[in-house]
């Protein structure tokens, strides 16, 4: 409905589980990571917790599209079931026959069991899946682990992956279920987004959605955070509920006002009493010595004139006046009190026209409402402040970027660098000729489905911001996407085509896509062309969040910690024994050992990485750095 308005291609805020719009913040990959790794595992439970809303089913089916094709998985949604119901649910989901007119418990197990080996000897492997794990009642609970007592000599012939809400990690704290705790050889629990990671989730949907200009500033975006306390589903409603609201108001500019009606009216949330109460109170105070110190001012202004008043018309009788010392002239006294009389008339208009002055420096007159500027109106567009010096020296590399992008390495060794080109430029070219020059070729930011596509294209991919999101993309192409924020120092480490996200805020968001690094100069990809900047102008306009795609040892793997099994393990010692001129290790060459470990610990001291043992994305960039597969920042001489 409000598409057209915002100029969005279609709604960015669905709650549908959309696989285009999934957006992984770093503790969503690292839930998926500790999925995928209890799964290869093959033995005992995979627990996932988090609150409502936090994305613990979208990870789960995140995980599904990774798993090998051979996988069959029983995905169990409500388990508020008895053991029998239980175990009748799983069997349909795995298309296992049993007597459906009297089915006992004895006979679902048997079956179950006679199919898991069969799946075995098929090559196949099984994964049970329970949702909302914490409504399953301890009975429920003990059929289970009794599920995970069917194996072979070398492995369990199911793998259960439990989640839920953060209820079921104090479930599984009770006593009658440790023997389920201690079969669980991986956990994770997820939280809300931070502020930064809501900024984020925000602009990818938009971004996805096809938004063409900035439709929530930094400012809506704290206001949206404090509102949904960063959990994705409450985001996605409130974001969705505002952008209608302005829609209907025909305001093109989200305003603190709407945000705030539209969470009363999405999530019923009217100030308490509670709420109301110390602060109407303070105010009343406020009000009341404010008051209390205008009526003192007031008295102490018309105290001597009241009294005045008073004694001016006091009657005097005669035989009063008979009684007063015979050294006061009667007349003279008439005349004084006359006169005060007069005083007192005087004193009365002037303290009129103080009340009038008061009221007239407290009352504040309403300005008519400004009309509300479209916001493409309010918008101009902002240089980025980026110098970018044309070069005829660099149309060659630009020309064998274009013939061959998968394997493009910039030739460091080259006799000519970026900076003596820019000096020979310079000499040919006069002062004002170049600034003339650098101002018609002020460097165009990139949107985020178009700054993907140059990327994945320097990697030889292909991809459609319309299809996908990038990060899915790039699994089915046996890549992952890596985000993190940090120094340039840090990216040019990590030394891989990245996406700088601009500080400029024309797109939702912008990149300065990054492909080629050589002293205090870069090679920028704009347009599907290639220019010549300086890093420190980049630095000025780059916010410090980047994003880079990377190849895995294995695809869905992004982790591989001391204990893992699976084929990962051999591919990563045979990578590392080729890197340190070695012969892979013999022993448990499926398991990720002591030995190995120690292996893994050398290469990262030797690469001045953190010594952990834990070969996670930065690591495994390490490994292809010499590959003629993957596309570097620098070339290694």
């Amino acid at each position: 409905m409000y598409g057209q308005f915002f100029n969005i291609d279609e709604s960015a805020f669905s709650i549908a589980p959309n696989p285009k719009y999934l957006y992984l913040s770093k503790q969503h990959e690292e839930a998926l990571a500790h999925l995928l790794y209890g799964v290869t595992r093959k033995g005992g439970f995979v627990c996932l917790t988090g609150d409502i809303g936090t994305g613990k089913t979208t990870i789960c089916r995140c995980m599904f599209e990774q798993l090998p094709e051979n996988t069959d998985i029983a995905f169990v949604i409500n388990p508020k079931f008895s053991p029998m119901e239980l175990l009748a649910s799983i069997c349909d989901e795995l298309g296992v026959s049993y007597a459906t007119d009297q089915p006992n418990i004895k006979e679902c197990v048997k079956k179950l069991h006679n199919y898991l080996i069969q799946s075995h000897a098929e090559g196949k492997s099984t994964v049970l899946v329970v949702d909302e794990a914490q409504n399953l009642s301890t009975d429920a609970f003990e059929h289970i682990r009794a599920l995970t007592n069917l194996e072979t000599n070398e492995q369990k012939l199911l793998q259960i992956i439990l989640i839920g809400q953060p209820e079921l990690k104090s479930l599984l704290a009770k006593p009658e279920l440790e023997q389920v705790n201690q079969r669980i050889t991986a956990r994770f629990h997820i939280g809300p987004l931070s502020l930064s990671e809501t900024s984020q989730y925000i602009r990818h949907r938009l971004a996805v959605a096809g938004a063409k200009h900035r439709v929530f500033t930094d400012s809506n975006i704290k206001q949206i955070f404090a509102q949904t306390k960063g959990v994705p589903r409450l985001i996605n409603i409130l974001c969705d509920r505002v952008l209608l609201g302005a829609y209907t108001l025909g305001s093109a500019k989200i305003t603190s006002k709407i945000i705030t009606q539209s969470a009363e009216e999405v999530f019923d949330r009217k100030p308490s009493y509670g709420a109301i109460m110390p602060k109407a109170l303070a105010a009343s105070i406020a009000i009341l010595f404010v008051s209390a110190a205008i009526v003192f001012a007031f008295q102490n202004i018309t105290l001597n004139s009241i009294s005045l008043e008073k004694i001016a018309n006091f009657s005097l009788k005669s035989d009063d006046i008979s009684n007063v010392n015979s050294g006061v002239d009667v007349k003279e006294t008439k005349q004084f009190l006359a006169q005060n009389k007069m005083h007192t008339e005087k004193q009365k208009s002037n303290n009129a026209n103080v009340e009038n002055v008061y009221i007239e420096q407290t009352t504040v007159k309403l300005e008519e409402p400004k009309p509300i500027v479209s916001q493409q109106d309010e918008v101009k567009p902002k240089e980025t402040g980026l110098k970018v010096i044309k070069s005829e020296e660099i149309k060659s590399a630009k020309k064998e970027i274009s013939e061959k992008p998968a394997s493009f390495m910039p030739q460091t060794e080259a006799k000519v660098t970026p900076k003596q080109k820019i000096n020979e430029n310079k000499k040919q070219e006069s002062g004002a000729s170049l600034q003339e020059d650098n101002k018609n070729n002020e460097l165009q930011l990139t949107s985020y489905g178009k700054a993907y596509k140059q990327l994945f294209r320097i990697w030889g991919v292909s991809y459609s911001s319309d299809d996908v999101s990038p990060c899915k993309h790039a699994l089915k192409n046996r890549l992952h996407c890596y985000r993190a924020a940090g120094s340039m120092k840090q990216v040019i480490n990590l030394n891989r085509p990245v996406l700088l996200r601009s500080k400029d805020e024309r797109f939702e968001p912008s990149f300065i896509i990054l492909v080629s690094v050589e002293d205090n100069h870069a090679i920028v990809s704009q347009n599907e062309d290639y220019q010549l900047v300086a890093i420190s102008e980049i630095e000025a306009n780059w916010d410090g969040h980047f994003e880079m795609l990377w190849r895995p040892l294995q695809t869905g793997v992004s982790y591989i910690r001391p204990g893992h099994k699976g084929k990962v393990v051999s591919l990563l010692d045979q990578r590392l024994a080729r890197l340190q001129g070695r012969q892979p290790l013999q022993n448990n060459p499926f398991e990720y050992s002591e030995d190995l470990v120690a292996q893994v610990r050398a290469f990262q001291l030797a690469n001045n990485l953190p010594i952990d043992g834990v070969v996670g994305p930065i690591t495994q960039m390490h490994f292809n750095n010499n590959s003629s597969e993957t596309p570097l920042l620098i070339k290694y001489k």
